[in-house]
């Protein structure tokens, strides 16, 4: 699982350089914001509560925040989101345990709504 995440971030990083936005794949979806990780673990957890979905697990220190939910079907949720800098933080939203690409993408769409 780790090693997925560093590889998603990898291709993120590359095409942020070539000016990809969000990157999705395997039911994953990883772009950048230019926020704090405090921030980021706030918007999601109210991404979560907007769309009724329970907070199963959720850890925060200052350059790393993990939030895991599910959805009524019991697919999994996954939120990682993982400070660059002060200013810049990585996340990865994962969806499903065979992946989903369409949810993953919308709640990423979400986050970056709660995020500006």
């Amino acid at each position: 699982m780790k090693m997925m995440i560093n590889f998603v971030l990898g291709v993120f990083l590359l095409g942020s350089l070539t000016g990809c936005a969000t990157l999705m794949s395997g039911g994953k979806s990883a772009t950048r914001f230019n926020a704090d990780v405090a921030k980021i673990h706030d918007a999601a957890l109210a991404v979560l509560k907007d769309e009724q979905l329970p907070v199963v697990r959720k850890t925060l220190s200052r350059d790393m925040a993990q939030i895991d939910s599910e959805y009524s079907d019991g697919s999994p949720i996954h939120i990682i989101a993982r400070a660059t800098s002060r200013q810049y933080a990585d996340v990865v939203v994962s969806t499903g345990s065979s992946g989903d690409n369409y949810r993953a993408y919308e709640l990423m769409k979400k986050l970056e709504d709660r995020v500006k």
